[in-house]
Formats: structure tokens, C-alpha cells, sequence
């Protein structure tokens, strides 16, 4: 029988626990014969972050940029033009005209040329435009999404090229609003075609396209990326109870001061990188309880760090086990930078200075 599967948890005797769809726990209690009263709750043991292994100085230096990024609309055309006057036009400078209108030219921030001549790796969270931006579709509706990532890449090269270190690594994430991305989690890689063209071959940065999510190393310190909606969805998803507050779901008394680190428990507790139930994602669920990636360890067990650009709260938080969560949000700018320390007294969140800025 089906309804053997389900029954009904009765909390009331436990004084705080934060809960959420999906979340695998541990009760102890009794069967009344109508439910389970809860005694003791069991959400589970976050592995300790392997401390031995990273080496965090003034040489860690990472740039965060989360999308979608904002793009310039092309000028409108003059009425006092004529169309004779049109005609009368060279027609070589003319095509560069409609060259340079059709083109999307986007919008980039002004970040501290100090930051920039120090950085050690970038990392694009997508996405880079929006599916459901009709603007974008209506100012250039002879650019097919294709053309639009190739002039994003092409204009962060010309911007960043001769600000950056040479050879920094640029690693480029999806997100599920990219036209250009598979609507499914976890995700591949953006195609290998976007990287391929010209504009790359005599470029000073080193371009590198990664499924979401990805784990890479840096430092010795192990880097979990994710560009889901995850810490909304939590959010938006949880029951919270505390000793002198009644329980919450989803609501904005939720995000009191620290919440970041909770966020953080439940992806290191649960070991996986998107735990809740929800409708939002579109989840490949045998690939995601694997290990969570589209190359092997991915899995988010193993990472010191995590790095996210979720809607639902920016915040830099360490969890119990010494794992460092942040959450950049979304369009925005987020710069990880490491602090010289004698030693390896203290813990990760100590030898880093993480600075967030809004778009």
C-alpha cells in the first residue's frame, strides 16, 4: 500500500529545527498509532573541510561576475536623414555602420585597475542574457542567440584583455534563463563553437567553458561553482522553528542575520548541490545523486568553498565543518581575495577578505 510509504511527523516536543522538501534526516520518538512524535531530530554530519591541503595568501585572488549583464541600446536613427542622403553614403562606411548597430555592446562595470592587475582567475556565472528579456529580442531582432554570446565573449575581450594578467583563466558557467544552455540540472558546458572563433586566437586570456556545477582547484583549496536559484528555492522552501520563535515556511523573517551559513549546512549535510524538491529546475536527479556534475569529482563532499550566484540574499558565511559559502547574487561582482597570515592558524574565512557589489 502506498500510504504505508508516508506518515506524519509530529514536532511539537522539539524546541528549533529548520526543515525543508526533500532534505533526508534521522528521527528517534514513538508511533501513537496515528503519527511519529519526534523526541530528537537528525539532519545529519557535515565531512570537516581538509585544512592541510590549501595554501591561502596574497597570491588567491579571484573575480566573480554574475549575470545577466546589462548591454547598451543602439542609438536611434535620425529624422532628419534622408533616404537620399542614405543612398549617397560610402557604402563601406555603411556597412560598418550596421555592423556596429547590430552588434550587442555590453555594458561593463569600472573595477579598481589594482584588482584587475592581481587577479588570478575570473569566473562568469551565467546567465549571460535572459531567455524572457523581450527588450533584447525587439533592439536587435536579426540576432539569433548564438551571434549575442559570441558578442558577449568578443566584448569582454576587448574590454578585459589588456586589464587582466596575461594568460588568467576565465571560466565561463550556464544557468537555465540562457537561450544558450541546456535547460537541464546538472548542466554541460557551453558549446566549444562560441570559443572557436578569431576574435580568440590572439588573445592574452585563457577562455574555459564548464558544466554547472563544477569543482576546480585553486591553491589546494577545492572551489564548488553553482549558478542555480538554489538559496531562493530553500528559502522560499524551508520550515524554521527556533526555541523563542513559532515555525516559518517560507517566509522573509527566514533571512535573519547568518542565515547564509544554514544555507550553506544544508548543500554540505545533504551532499548534494541542489537538495530541496522544487517545480523551478528541471533536475536529471540519477546524474545529480551520483556526485552532482557532468565530469567526476564533482561531487560537493569533497569542496572547501563554495561559490554561488543565487537570487535570495548575498552573504559570506562559514558553516560548522569549515566550509566557506558565498553567494554574489545575482548582476553582480564579487571579489575573493586571499590575506597573508603566518601559518595556518585559524580557519578559511580568516585568511579571506570577500567584498559583493551590486550591478
Amino acid at each position: 500500500e502506498h500510504s504505508q510509504l508516508r506518515i506524519r511527523l509530529d514536532l511539537s516536543h522539539v524546541k528549533d529545527y529548520s526543515l525543508f522538501p526533500g532534505q533526508v534526516i534521522a528521527v528517534t520518538g514513538y508511533n501513537p498509532g496515528d503519527c511519529f512524535v519526534v523526541d530528537k531530530l537528525y539532519t545529519g554530519i557535515a565531512p570537516e573541510s581538509n585544512q592541510d591541503s590549501w595554501k591561502i595568501d596574497q597570491n588567491f585572488n579571484l573575480l566573480i561576475l554574475s549575470g545577466p549583464f546589462f548591454y547598451l541600446r543602439p542609438p536611434p536613427s535620425t529624422a532628419s536623414q534622408t533616404a537620399q542622403q542614405e543612398e549617397e553614403e560610402d557604402e563601406e562606411e555603411n556597412e560598418k555602420k550596421q555592423t556596429k548597430k547590430d552588434n550587442v555592446q555590453f555594458k561593463w562595470p569600472q573595477i579598481n585597475p589594482s584588482i584587475l592587475s592581481s587577479v588570478t582567475s575570473v569566473i562568469i556565472l551565467g546567465p549571460i542574457i535572459d531567455e524572457n528579456d523581450i527588450d533584447l529580442i525587439e533592439l536587435f531582432p536579426f540576432k539569433n542567440y548564438d551571434h549575442i554570446m559570441n558578442d558577449f565573449l568578443s566584448s569582454f575581450n576587448t574590454h578585459f584583455s589588456s586589464r587582466l594578467p596575461e594568460d588568467t583563466p576565465i571560466l565561463i558557467l550556464p544557468e537555465f534563463n540562457d537561450p544558450n544552455s541546456d535547460p537541464i540540472y546538472p548542466q554541460p558546458a557551453y558549446s566549444r563553437r562560441h570559443f572557436d572563433k578569431p576574435t580568440f586566437n590572439n588573445s592574452t586570456l585563457d577562455y574555459e567553458s564548464l558544466p554547472n556545477p563544477s569543482v576546480i582547484g585553486i591553491n589546494g583549496l577545492n572551489i564548488g561553482i553553482t549558478t542555480t536559484n538554489i538559496i531562493e528555492d530553500l528559502l522560499n522552501e524551508e520550515i524554521v522553528k527556533t526555541e523563542n520563535k513559532p515555525c516559518k515556511i517560507g517566509t522573509d523573517d527566514n533571512k535573519q542575520p547568518g542565515f547564509g551559513k544554514r544555507m550553506v549546512r544544508y548543500l554540505v549535510e545533504q551532499r548534494s548541490w541542489y537538495p530541496v524538491r522544487s517545480k523551478n529546475v528541471n533536475i536529471d536527479w540519477v546524474r545529480l545523486e551520483k556526485g552532482g556534475g557532468w565530469e567526476e569529482g564533482a561531487g560537493i563532499g569533497k569542496v572547501d568553498m563554495v561559490i554561488m550566484g543565487s537570487e535570495g540574499g548575498e552573504f559570506v558565511e562559514e558553516e560548522e565543518g569549515g566550509r566557506v559559502g558565498v553567494n554574489v547574487g545575482r548582476r553582480a561582482i564579487g571579489v575573493v581575495r586571499g590575506e597573508k597570515r603566518r601559518g595556518k592558524e585559524g580557519s578559511l574565512i580568516d585568511h579571506l577578505k570577500v567584498e559583493i557589489w551590486k550591478l
